[in-house]
């Protein structure tokens, strides 16, 4: 099996470390998972899953070319990546 040239990413879940935290400008770089996968050359992000609604519409129009999902089950079937990041609470 050939080896991807850039692997398929996904996060679950857009909170603090997941996504929100990134806005400080006090915070080193990278500072959340979204960060980590949008600066890394070996990953897209595909997508990413919230069930809040606010936080899903908030993150579509900073990054519009990614959709997020409401339900991380139809982002899995959907999107199919080869990375996920379950960015929840415990």
């Amino acid at each position: 099996m050939a080896v991807p040239l850039t692997y398929r990413a996904a996060v679950i879940g857009l909170g603090r470390i997941g996504w929100t935290m990134g806005r400080d400008a006090r915070r080193a770089k990278p500072a959340t998972h979204v960060e980590a996968y949008l600066n890394d050359p070996r990953v897209s992000l595909v997508a990413v899953a919230d069930v809040d609604e606010a936080r899903c519409r908030e993150f579509l129009v900073s990054h519009p070319l990614r959709l997020p999902y409401r339900d991380f089950m139809n982002l899995l079937v959907q999107q199919r990546p080869e990375i996920v990041s379950v960015a929840t609470p415990t």
